[in-house]
């Protein structure tokens, strides 16, 4: 109500605190734009970035530097957060490696030191990927040289400064296509909800990093 009291109209709407989340407006006052998977209900206009896309490119970098038993591990919040479009395109391409090259996916409830270590143990990555630099702490104290001993790329670099290589989600430029989707609805009178709400899949880049070198053959 204080909304269209004050003749608000447009709305962006941000990334909720829980993965699956509703959000109650009275929406046919407004042109709305979400950012991100989390609000599922009611099914409005979107920007994301294109987790999928972003794994791909992660997993494919790293092979391209000579890394093939590549590891991924997240919390199961976070994949849940995304939709799940991490693990889903890790485990389209651990589908089409060689048996002896897969390695599991650890999504995990919270980080556990130990689970890690066993994780790690059993099936032994020479590189691992991840939307949280946790694990790279992990093998600071583990005494794992990184990259030496086993590369680390993230999947949510976040600043030219972060010390480690990964896929730049660009976030910038996806908050500036989420506004210009949203001047767009606003300008062609599209005011409350869809029946085809769009959804603009933004592609993140690779940035290198020294977490990540060329790996050398095994003689």
């Amino acid at each position: 109500k204080i909304l269209h009291t004050r003749g608000i109209r447009g709305l962006i709407i941000g990334p909720l605190p829980r993965p699956w989340g509703h959000v109650s407006l009275n929406w046919t006052h407004f042109a709305a734009v979400a950012i991100g998977n989390t609000v599922v209900r009611p099914g409005l206009h979107r920007v994301i970035h294109s987790q999928s896309q972003g794994m791909s490119l992660a997993l494919r970098s790293l092979k391209h530097q000579g890394y093939e038993r590549i590891g991924f591990t997240s919390l199961i919040d976070q994949s849940r957060r995304v939709n799940q479009g991490w693990l889903a395109s890790y485990l389209l391409h651990s589908y089409e490696q060689p048996a002896k090259l897969r390695v599991p996916p650890l999504i995990t409830k919270s980080w556990n030191r130990e689970k890690f270590r066993r994780w790690l143990e059993k099936h032994k990555p020479d590189a691992i990927v991840s939307n949280y630099d946790i694990p790279l702490h992990f093998l600071a104290e583990f005494g794992v040289r990184v990259p030496e001993d086993m590369a680390f790329a993230s999947l949510d670099r976040m600043h030219d400064t972060d010390p480690y290589a990964g896929i730049d989600q660009l976030r910038g430029k996806m908050y500036g296509a989420a506004v210009d989707l949203l001047v767009s609805l606003i300008e062609s009178n599209q005011y409350g909800l869809s029946e085809h709400p769009k959804i603009v899949h933004f592609e993140g880049v690779w940035q290198a990093g020294p977490t990540v070198q060329k790996k050398k053959a095994v003689v």
